[in-house]
Parts: C-alpha cells; structure tokens; sequence
C-alpha cells in the first residue's frame, strides 16, 4: 500500500489520504482544540493540515517514520509534524466516545497485531474501523476561518495597494535643479562614506561595508531624500525598496532585498546621527541648493522616483 493511500474500501477502491503536504512550520496545540460532544472541533486556523484529528489519518500515520539521508532526518508524512500531539489526542477522543467505533478499532488492533504495518492496513478490519469513521462526517471550523483569514489578508492587500495609489497621486514633481543637487550630494556622502570606513578608528559596523553596501546605502538616502520631497506623510521601508526596483540597478533584485534595504535605512540614520562625535555625513541636506552642479553620472540612470504598486 502506498503512502498517499488513507486505506481500501470494502469494494476495493483506493480512497487517497485527506492531505498531500502537511505543514510544517505552524502548529497546533492540544490546548487550543474545543470539541463538542458529536466530535466536531474547532480551533486557530492552519493551512495543509485538513487530516488534523482524524482518527483515520491518526491510525494510519502511527507507523510512519522520518527518512533519513546521509545522517539526517527529514520529516515525512505524519512523522515531524508539530501538530502530532493534539492530532493524537483529537484522533483518540474522537474514537474514545463512540463505542462503535471503539469496537472496530480494537479488533483492528488485535487482529493485525502480528502484521507488518502495510498489512495491518491493508486488513479487512482497518477497512471497517475507516469506513465507520468517514461515516461519521466530522466537521471542523479550519477551512471556514482559513478563508475567513484569506479575505482578511486580501482586503489588507486591497488597502496597502489603495494607498499607494493615493500617495502615487498626490506626488510632487522633482524639480531638474534639485535633483541634479540630490545626485550631487549623493556623490559626496558616497565618497565621504568610503573615507571614513577606512579611517583608524573605524567602528565595527562602519569598517565591515562592503562596496555593495556601500552603494545601497547611498542610494537609500537618494530615495528617502526625494520621497520625502514628493509625498506627505511617512515614507515606509516598501516606498524606498519599490522605488530602488523601478530603477535599472535595482530592477531585478527578488527575496531578501526588503530586509536589506530596512537594514540601509537604518544605517543612514546612524551616519546623519551620532550620539558620541561627530556624524559621519554631518549636517543635514538643504533641499532648496540653485543650480547645484550635475553629477558626474547623472545617479541612478537619472530617474524621478514613483512610487509604484506592489508586485
């Protein structure tokens, strides 16, 4: 009998375990199951779990094993689930509280007591105890609070996106001076920050840049410094990253970048604040510099940011 196989019926038919991929990263406690007295439960929402306390999937999972390669074991099926423990203890209640069911699972037991685990399920007395158990039709509020969850999730999503939008179009244009003046300084606090890296002295944190961090740093400022020119309000770490993204440099950065650039604003405070000395980038940047020269590379392809729906 196959793995994906819950157990065959009385005509001989395959009927498929309830779930493929189980979860593996969220978790079900025992404490928070209620069950009512016809073996209905609920409890907080989790995804690929549908099998979660049935007794069938319980019975059927109890011989399985992680597999093991090289060493290391990798979870599979109903071995390493989280959830195992108040799996094992819904799966039992449930079956505890019908004496029906009681009786099909003992005699299962002793019947097949002697058998290899493949044979134990393949035997005419596990196919009664399942079909008594599917005969049952339990139910469980998991899929109708998943969806309820989904919704809230898209209507936050729908949000987020109308507010972008909104921001998109209140922005404010960028005049040519001034962001010929942004990419300007953003040259210099690039070289300023590449000299104080390597002087004695250096913090840590300071010392440790490397040129792409370097690079990101400087151009975070360049982002923040027009954003907050355009827009009013706050300028979220999502602002900056799908700004660097519409540019050439950053167009094709994927999984990671946002932390990365949460991380470079961080920096940028640090370097235009210090608590002891002097701040590495020094006085703050007058916006309104005339006529400020343009710089060497015309920074970032020369782009007036937008800030752009999310992907």
């Amino acid at each position: 009998m196959k793995r994906h196989t819950a157990y065959i019926d009385k005509s001989g038919n395959i009927i498929p375990c309830i779930q493929g991929r189980r979860n593996r990263i969220d978790k079900i406690t025992r404490g928070s199951v209620v069950m009512d007295s016809e073996g209905n439960i609920s409890h907080p929402p989790i995804s690929k779990l549908a099998c979660f306390g049935n007794p069938v999937e319980y019975y059927r999972g109890t011989s399985d094993t992680e597999a093991t390669y090289k060493g290391v074991a990798t979870p599979r099926w109903c071995a390493g689930c989280k959830s195992r423990p108040a799996c094992a203890e819904t799966a039992s209640n449930r079956v505890d509280a019908d004496p029906d069911l009681v009786s099909k699972r003992d005699a299962w037991e002793v019947a097949t007591d002697r058998l290899t685990p493949v044979a134990r399920y393949e035997h005419p007395t596990f196919t009664e105890f399942a079909s008594a158990c599917d005969d049952r039709n339990w139910t469980s509020t998991n899929e109708d609070a998943l969806e309820a969850q989904r919704g809230e999730r898209a209507k936050q999503t729908r949000k987020k996106r109308d507010r972008t939008k909104r921001k998109a179009k209140q922005a404010k244009p960028i005049p040519p001076a001034m962001l010929q003046a942004i990419d300007h300084e953003r040259e210099l606090r690039h070289k300023s920050l590449k000299a104080a890296k390597v002087e004695p002295g250096a913090p840590p944190w300071l010392r440790n840049l490397n040129a792409g961090s370097i690079e990101l740093t400087c151009d975070v400022w360049r982002t923040l410094t027009l954003l907050d020119h355009q827009y009013n309000g706050a300028v979220s770490g999502g602002d900056v990253m799908r700004a660097l993204m519409f540019s050439n440099r950053y167009s094709t950065m994927t999984g990671g970048f946002r932390a990365r650039v949460s991380e470079a604003m961080k920096r940028v405070r640090r370097l235009e604040i210090s608590t002891a000395g002097t701040p590495v980038w020094g006085d703050p940047f007058d916006l309104v510099i005339p006529n400020a020269p343009r710089s060497g590379d015309g920074g970032l392809d020369g782009v007036v940011w937008q800030v752009l729906d999310d992907p």
